[in-house]
């Protein structure tokens, strides 16, 4: 059971800040077999890979609504919309990740709001696959370098993608809101 949230004022995401500790503590004396922490994640698809982050970010979701294009923005910024009657940057996830972009949104395609120390903005995701309580020990570094990827898990046939909301928006300045 999910008990809190990590504390907002924090400079780093709490999935990433485990994995740090994981690295610190692999020769450690310390027996931790018998603790199995876990903490939550909120699941997506982005072309059809399975991406997660910390719950704690997530404030809402929405149906994909009009989105009123701003001129001389990033690319990444897709634009604003009205959501649940307030003005929420819409970014392209995709963009952001090298990923390649559908010029036709899919039907499932949702509009997930986070809230990171008060800046609201809103990713564009293909779906949404679930809330997953995840073993903290089941996370490992990423095989792949890339900034936005803090952690991933490979279960059976699964694959998830990890990522650091912090990194994503202040190291794109995604502060449209």
């Amino acid at each position: 059971i999910y008990s809190g949230c990590c504390n907002m004022s924090e400079s780093r995401s709490e999935i990433a800040k485990i994995i740090e500790n994981q690295q610190m503590n692999k020769n450690s004396s310390v027996d931790e077999t018998k603790i199995q922490k876990r903490t939550v994640v909120f699941c997506f698809l982005l072309n059809d890979k399975k991406y997660a982050i910390g719950i704690e970010y997530i404030d809402s979701i929405s149906e994909v609504v009009t989105i009123t294009h701003i001129p001389t923005v990033p690319d990444y910024v897709l634009g604003i919309s009205n959501i649940k009657g307030g003005i929420v940057g819409v970014v392209e996830l995709k963009i952001i990740l090298n990923l390649s972009v559908n010029e036709k949104m899919a039907s499932d395609s949702r509009i997930v709001i986070l809230n990171v120390r008060g800046i609201k903005v809103g990713f564009l995701v293909d779906a949404i696959t679930g809330i997953e309580s995840i073993f903290v020990d089941k996370i490992c570094k990423p095989a792949v370098s890339n900034r936005y990827v803090v952690g991933e898990i490979k279960d059976s046939d699964d694959f998830l993608s990890i990522l650091d909301v912090e990194q994503l928006i202040y190291q794109n300045r995604v502060d449209i809101s």
